[in-house]
């Protein structure tokens, strides 16, 4: 029998999961998604809440540590992908891996109103949307970022 090989980032992202679920309540995985080489590989959170609210959020963990062009001043400018849904669509974190790997591999910069398309429609057959969206948060005014 072969040796399994020590992932240091899957144990930090279990004590992200594991600190998450305890903050916010409910429960928190993390699942790995691999292209079609097995080469590039994303994680993505999925924080489940109290059954009640019918909703679940994800985020990618760990895309912040590749460069996507994007400065703050002279500064990178990391980012990482956030979004929610009702717990029954069942595809969205595969969704939310989707858009991280067209950001990872240089398809596209992650800037605010950038659309991504053909996202939706490659894991849901009739989608109202074939297109997701990036969006800023919206805590007050920014300037934007600047791609090198």
């Amino acid at each position: 029998m072969g040796r399994r090989r020590f992932d240091a980032n899957a144990v930090e992202f279990k004590v992200i999961a594991r600190r998450a679920a305890a903050v916010f309540g409910g429960t928190a995985k993390v699942m790995r998604y691999k292209d079609d080489a097995e080469v590039n590989w994303v994680d993505v959170l999925g924080w489940c809440g109290p059954a009640e609210s019918g909703v679940t959020a994800y985020a990618t963990i760990g895309l912040s540590r590749y460069d996507n062009q994007l400065t703050s001043g002279s500064r990178p400018l990391r980012v990482e992908l956030l979004g929610a849904c009702a717990s029954k669509v069942q595809t969205f974190a595969g969704m939310l891996a989707s858009c991280a790997f067209n950001i990872r591999v240089g398809r596209v910069q992650p800037d605010a109103g950038r659309d991504l398309p053909d996202i939706v429609s490659m894991y849901e057959p009739t989608p109202a949307r074939s297109t997701c969206c990036l969006c800023r948060r919206s805590s007050g005014p920014r300037s934007r970022p600047k791609y090198r």
